[in-house]
């Protein structure tokens, strides 16, 4: 009898905790869709200006599309993740059309009204910029 106690209240214990750690993984927020930026670069000159960004699923990743104000095609392109321990945090690298040589980055933190909040570099520039987004155009 003490043999399947024991084991009924292993199993238990096993269910129990399984479920907590399971309630506790974190799911990251939902970033695709189409974002309205505006950024600063010291490096550039003007150093504020504004752009879309958008995010597409594609698999465990996320495709990444920046288009100028005045455009309907991208200037950049690029591929990122989502933070697999941040529960807010998103990153990507991308390439501009015009300078595939030039390796950029970009981090976002997710806010909880869906906003992102970033800082990105680029290869060339030895400053790195900020960039304020707000979901829907």
């Amino acid at each position: 009898m003490s043999i399947i106690r024991n084991s009924f209240l292993s199993l238990s214990l096993f269910l129990f905790t399984s479920s907590i750690f399971a309630a506790s993984t974190p799911v990251p927020p939902n970033i695709v869709g189409t974002y309205k930026c505006k950024y600063h670069d010291p490096s550039s000159t003007p150093p504020d200006s504004s752009e879309t960004i958008t995010f597409e699923q594609n698999g465990d990743t996320i495709r990444v599309k920046q288009i100028a104000t005045d455009s309907v095609i991208p200037y950049a392109v690029g591929i990122g993740l989502y933070n697999k321990t941040v529960n807010n945090a998103f990153s990507y690298i991308y390439w501009l059309q015009r300078s595939p040589n030039v390796t950029n980055v970009q981090f976002f933190m997710i806010k909880p009204d869906g906003s992102l909040e970033g800082t990105f570099a680029q290869s060339n520039k030895s400053k790195s910029g900020t960039e304020v987004c707000t979901k829907g155009v």
